[in-house]
């Protein structure tokens, strides 16, 4: 399995249209993309005051990491990132296999 997540910070306020509707988009993908095995999203929510101004996390897991690549060229992901653009601020991804150190 290959989990990858993704943090966003945003160029508008979390309750703004476009974030909402970008939130809606990528809740769409999963059912699009049938290399997607398992998804979850939230804002952060931690006491801490760490998380550098990101204020989303979206986890998507995938079989294996030809499921992840095909994903990540498939379309509708492009078509998401293409559309996404101006209400992201900044983006961090990071993707691991659970279990390896």
């Amino acid at each position: 399995m290959v989990r990858h997540v993704v943090l966003f910070s945003f160029n508008f306020p979390l309750e703004s249209r476009e974030v909402q509707e970008l939130n809606s988009n990528f809740d769409k993908l999963p059912s699009l993309i049938p290399e997607v095995a398992s998804y979850s999203a939230g804002s952060n929510m931690s006491p801490e005051n760490l998380e550098k101004g990101y204020q989303m996390c979206y986890v998507l897991d995938f079989n294996t990491p030809e499921d992840r690549d095909t994903y990540l060229v498939h379309p509708h992901h492009k078509a998401f990132v293409e559309k996404a653009g101006p209400v992201i601020k900044d983006a961090l991804v990071f993707d691991y296999i659970p279990g390896e150190l």
